[in-house]
């Protein structure tokens, strides 16, 4: 019998657990005088990695999650349980809406729109 650490041998299964879900990024909306605060948490995702747009009443969010740790060499996943997929959101307004300034901060983006 080889040696190494007994509880990792016995409490993870040789087999991968994937935790099976879509992710869907929280939000948080602030209304202001002028329009709307949408607070969106994108925790791992690079600018690259979403696209936002308007429409009518509706803000559009579409994106992937990417998990660029299991494509390194000589890594063998044993447990999975963060989310890894493409999501989009919608956002629905009372008023007709416009992009006024995005930013993208320490995995929160922060999109303002106005009314119009």
């Amino acid at each position: 019998m080889k040696e190494g650490n007994i509880f990792f041998k016995f409490a993870v299964p040789k087999e991968v657990r994937f935790a099976a879900r879509s992710w869907d990024p929280a939000a948080d909306i602030y209304d202001a005088s002028d329009g709307w605060l949408i607070k969106i948490e994108l925790p791992g995702i690079s600018r690259d990695d979403f696209e936002i747009s308007i429409k009518d009443k509706k803000l559009y969010l579409s994106g992937v999650r990417r998990d660029k740790t299991s494509c390194r060499e000589g890594l063998v996943p044993r447990q999975v349980e963060i989310t890894y997929s493409r999501f989009e959101k919608t956002f629905f307004f009372p008023d007709e809406i416009e992009e006024s300034k995005v930013e993208y901060q320490d995995g929160f983006l922060y999109i303002y729109v106005k009314r119009h």
